[in-house]
């Protein structure tokens, strides 16, 4: 593990950003825990943190079908701070530093998590990634309505969760495309 040998570079802040950088490309799981310390307690930017735990987790869940492991560590170790920090982050990035954001946020509790990503539903660039997160929180797939312009998409969208009802069409165009439903 490079985690022991680097982890200690992080108090180091001219050298913080590209270390959470690679711990997030090649650390393992005791990477995981120095990260989520770093969204509680400093001001290391949040959205390059959470990227470098999305990195972990899509490592661990490739090549050991454990990404959960990864998630576990971060719901238990995350605190309010953490977690809100996340929430802020989410608020005011740019579209692709989203995922990363998105993908940690969708391993948080809480009220003010689960409107963020009612929230995030609209967006194009992790709408997947939160119907995930809402899915894992408890949201019977079969209440999902889920409507997606693209029809290769749809079919993604159908294939990934049968149980919803994915509309192909214009979110825009909401009130007319649900009447049927």
């Amino acid at each position: 593990s490079i985690a022991p040998r680097v982890v200690p570079l992080l108090a180091d802040e001219l050298l913080r950003a590209p270390v959470i950088d690679l711990l997030g490309e090649l650390g393992d799981e005791d990477a995981a825990i120095p990260l989520v310390t770093l969204l509680n307690t400093s001001d290391a930017p949040a959205d390059v943190v959470a990227d470098a735990l999305a990195g972990l987790h899509e490592r661990y869940e490739r090549g050991y079908a454990a990404g959960d492991h990864i998630a576990g560590l971060v719901r238990r170790g995350v605190n309010a701070r953490g977690t809100q920090r996340i929430l802020d982050a989410v608020q005011r990035v740019a579209t692709d530093r989203l995922p990363g954001l998105a993908k940690v946020l969708g391993w948080l509790e809480g009220e003010a998590v689960q409107r963020a990503l009612a929230r995030l539903l609209g967006n194009d660039t992790v709408r997947s990634q939160i119907v995930e997160a809402l899915v894992r929180h408890g949201v019977d797939p079969a209440r999902l309505i889920l409507v997606e312009f693209n029809p290769v998409f749809c079919s993604l969208l159908r294939a990934r969760y049968p149980a919803a009802t994915v509309v192909q069409g214009d979110a825009y165009r909401l009130r007319r495309l649900l009447e049927n439903y």
